[in-house]
């Protein structure tokens, strides 16, 4: 027990960041350490959903706005923007699924053009017209992976050799690698922050 506390001590003293974590098991004279590598996904296209609900309150003049009303003056808008309302795609049953009870649609918009969905995005639209859902395609790579392993190793050894100096040892020779990384080939919620986190964990024996 005396042993492990000192070597609980001496890891404090090293000042990890938040973006490492480190175990020692000492009765196998082994060293584990986990790196994180930062990288951003990249966007290869972007698709937008909005719901459109039919008006459950008639006007002044007793008239019920329909899906077709308010899509139409939602598409208008738009095209008074630029944006080429052709590529709009409707789905009811999408609606129905989204466990609404009233009468509406889903409409959905894909482009790889960005300002063309912040377009679309900050254009003014009825209270009967709401954002459901903005997306972007992710497309991963073998390079990407490659650099991300790279990078990986790199940190992990020499975060391994400063702990292993810290309990007076070395790096005998790497035993063991595992990561963290699937391709991120897929449609992901759009949230702003595109950052995300490689994991590699290594595991050294000491001498």
């Amino acid at each position: 027990m005396k042993k492990f506390l000192t070597i609980v001590i001496l890891l404090s003293a090293v000042g990890f960041s938040k973006a490492q974590q480190t175990t020692i098991n000492d009765n196998r004279s082994k060293l584990k350490v986990t790196a994180y590598v930062k990288y951003d996904l990249k966007p290869m296209k972007y698709r937008v959903k909005f719901t459109i609900r039919e008006d459950n309150y008639a006007d002044q003049w007793g008239k019920i706005a329909t899906v077709e009303d308010i899509q139409s003056k939602f598409l208008e808008s738009l095209e008074a923007k630029g944006i080429d309302t052709s590529k709009f795609k409707a789905n009811n049953a999408e609606y129905a699924l989204a466990n609404y009870y009233d009468k509406g649609t889903i409409l959905t918009y894909e482009t790889t053009n960005r300002k063309e969905l912040e377009t679309i995005l900050t254009t003014k639209r009825s209270k009967n017209v709401n954002l459901f859902k903005t997306e972007m395609y992710c497309k991963s790579s073998k390079d990407q992976y490659k650099k991300l392993v790279v990078k990986g190793l790199e940190k992990a050894d020499t975060k391994a050799r400063m702990l292993a100096r810290q309990i007076g040892k070395s790096i005998d020779k790497l035993e063991l690698v595992e990561d963290a990384y699937y391709d991120r080939s897929e449609w992901v919620y759009m949230s702003g922050q595109t950052q995300q986190y490689y994991t590699l964990t290594t595991t050294y024996s000491l001498k």
